[in-house]
């Protein structure tokens, strides 16, 4: 086997990650190998904690908005989250005179109806009407939902019937302000009613295969009305005080509760702060140990419960219970005597640290280039990463003194100052970095659509896919799987890539740690892919990266075993090629980990989920079983040994019955 300490060669810990740039850019994004690689990478890492996977994030005000706040770009958030952004970072602007959050950074001039619309909660409450949306078709976009809906909704608010037409009427016409276009009643409301469009196409049991969950961080800002437009405070009027909780446009809270509506189930779509305590303080009767080392245990020995003060829960978890939606708090701009408390919301909103909302802009691209990526744990500007529970990570010798300590966990790197190119946002992929998108580059501000919004916010998006290499996996569905012998994946030993290669070939097999995700070994012999499962030493297991960081770690095994990154130097095909525990066999352009195995979103009906996760209820079954085995086992000799004793006291009888003297003859 390769020599390896832990499981990783201390020599090429440090070795730059400079492997062959193979590019997607360019591609169709409704490509079928892209649409494969996005959810082959979704799919691995449904039992790994949420806080370790990829979260591309983009911020929508800078690009996505830009200068064009109207419900028209509104209608484009579909697009953006079909595009594969999984994180939406949003700046919100708090109107104090009016207790309402709107998008548009400037103060809209107030008309008597928008006035009247935003200070009346029986007009607010119109808001929630079943005929308050109306569907026309949208404009084409490119998505790697296939089955999303590709129709949205105009989010005007309509009047509410006790109220006349002459009381609010609304101005069609959009307001030019400074250099921002903006819908003059576009507010958060509106915002949160277009997510959940989205979230309602692509939700788990309606549509499994392009299901995702999403992550939304609020940028909370003032809009000094009082000084620009001299309006008295709301701090100092008592009747608009005593009417705060009634309106419901003044809680971000209780507007995210009245915009997102259930799912299927009936069942709420946000996971909140109380869910994940919940869920943290009884591990075994939710998602027990699913995500270890990524966090640490403790036992309780009052309850006899297992707890995590850091654990957060799989994908699966999630999803199995419906969740699609995660919300949390980013930079807090508001004054200090604002007339808004944001504690009032930690019932169902992450505060700026649990979801790493306040800390997405500490590793930069600019200083992670300035190392020339030597070592993906040291991204520059004294930054340095460090586990986020016990696995093991880049960093060799710790954090060195003076050196800023940042975790794994919720790990962005951010483009601000200079935006991505393919290139870097392909490396902090690759390194295990969910790439934060903020330049306005990656926007079109066309008003009112631009026709190429779609494209241009899908390419950065390409640069996210960290498995398999350009053109691959290939699409083996229907006639074009016949005598097809590509169904087995391998890594690449010259860029740590995935292609396709004929199960039948020999190759050294990747072995996992069973306790370290982040520890592989390979094998000093050759095996196909049949035989690759028996093939990896004690305490180690043949495995497929689950995430980028897995990936990223076993190519670096894979670079000190062949001593080089080039394809010339290897001088065999056995040795360019390392088997990955992934093969399409059944089908169905489904790549799972295992032989005989099939994707979750395909088992059942109607999308149904089924094994997705290793839950306590499976523990719980296993001993239901056994327990009903061993009293089964008892009561069966308890039941011999008593039917025993009655045959043989009706023996006993029998004989005493019979028993005679005989007399010598």
């Amino acid at each position: 086997m390769a020599a390896v300490h832990d499981g990783i060669p201390r020599d090429s810990l440090t070795q730059s990650l400079a492997y062959d740039v193979t590019v997607n850019e360019g591609e169709i994004f409704t490509k079928q190998n892209i649409i494969s690689a996005l959810r082959s990478q979704r799919d691995l890492a449904i039992n790994t904690s949420i806080n370790r996977i990829q979260w591309p994030a983009i911020n929508l005000s800078s690009s996505f908005f830009g200068n064009n706040y109207t419900d028209s770009k509104l209608q484009g958030l579909s697009s953006v989250m079909g595009s594969g952004y999984r994180r939406l970072v949003l700046d919100l602007y708090w109107r104090s005179d009016l207790g309402n959050w709107q998008l548009c950074p400037e103060i809209i001039p107030d008309t008597t109806s928008t006035q009247r619309m935003l200070l009346n909660p029986d007009l607010l409450g119109g808001l929630n009407s079943p005929n308050r949306t109306v569907t026309r078709s949208m404009p084409t976009v490119s998505s790697t939902f296939s089955n999303a809906t590709q129709s949205t909704t105009s989010y005007r608010p309509l009047i509410a019937k006790d109220v006349t037409s002459s009381e609010a009427v609304f101005s069609r016409e959009d307001v030019v302000i400074s250099s921002y276009t903006c819908t003059p009643w576009i507010t958060f409301r509106h915002f949160m009613q277009a997510l959940d469009v989205f979230l309602g196409s692509v939700e788990p049991i309606r549509n499994p295969g392009n299901t995702e969950i999403f992550s939304l961080i609020l940028n909370l800002n003032n809009l000094n009305v009082t000084t620009n437009n001299n309006i008295p405070s709301v701090n100092t009027n008592s009747t608009w005080l005593s009417s705060m909780s009634y309106n419901q446009s003044l809680s971000l809270q209780q507007t995210i509760q009245s915009s997102v509506g259930q799912s299927l189930a009936s069942t709420s779509k946000v996971y909140s702060p109380p869910n994940l305590t919940r869920d943290r303080a009884n591990l075994t009767v939710s998602f027990n140990t699913t995500g270890l080392p990524y966090f640490t245990t403790e036992g309780n020995p009052d309850t006899q419960t297992l707890t995590t003060q850091t654990g957060w829960p799989p994908w699966a978890y999630l999803i199995e219970h419906r969740y699609q939606l995660l919300v949390g708090f980013g930079s807090n701009n508001l004054p200090s005597n604002t007339n808004y408390n944001v504690t009032d919301d930690a019932q169902l909103i992450f505060n700026e640290v649990d979801l790493g909302g306040g800390s997405m802009s500490v590793i930069n691209v600019t200083s992670m280039e300035a190392t020339g990526w030597t070592n993906c744990s040291v991204p520059g500007s004294n930054n340095y990463m460090v586990a986020s529970g016990t696995e093991t990570t880049g960093l060799v010798g710790g954090v060195p003194p003076g050196g800023n300590a940042v975790s794994w966990s919720w790990a962005y790197m951010v483009d601000r100052g200079n935006p991505f190119s393919y290139e870097s946002a392909n490396n902090a992929s690759f390194c295990g970095y969910s790439p934060y998108f903020t330049a306005s580059s990656y926007a079109a501000n066309t008003y009112p659509i631009a026709s190429n919004v779609s494209s241009t916010l899908n390419n950065p998006m390409l640069s996210t896919i960290w498995s398999w290499d350009v053109g691959q996996p290939p699409y083996l569905v229907g006639s074009l799987r016949n005598g097809s012998n590509l169904l087995c994946a391998s890594l690449q030993a010259y860029n740590g890539r995935w292609k396709a290669a004929d199960c039948a070939a020999l190759y050294k097999v990747a072995c996992r740690s069973v306790q370290d995700p982040n520890v592989w070994t390979l094998t000093s012999d050759y095996y196909s892919y049949d035989r690759a499962a028996s093939s990896c030493p004690d305490k180690f297991k043949f495995e497929a990266p689950r995430t980028a960081q897995q990936n990223q770690m076993l190519f670096l095994v894979v670079q000190n075993a062949t001593r080089t990154v080039s394809k010339v130097t290897i001088k065999s095909t056995a040795d360019q090629y390392i088997w990955i525990d992934l093969n399409n066999a059944g089908g169905q352009d489904c790549w799972v980990v295992g032989k005989n195995s099939t994707c979750w979103w395909a088992n059942g009906s109607n999308g149904e989920l089924t094994g997705l996760i290793q839950t306590s209820a499976v523990a719980g079954v296993i001993i239901l079983i056994f327990v009903s085995l061993f009293i089964w086992v008892k009561c069966s000799r308890m039941y011999r040994q008593r039917k025993a004793g009655i045959r043989k006291g009706i023996v006993s009888r029998l004989i005493q019955e019979r028993e005679y003297v005989t007399v010598p003859a």
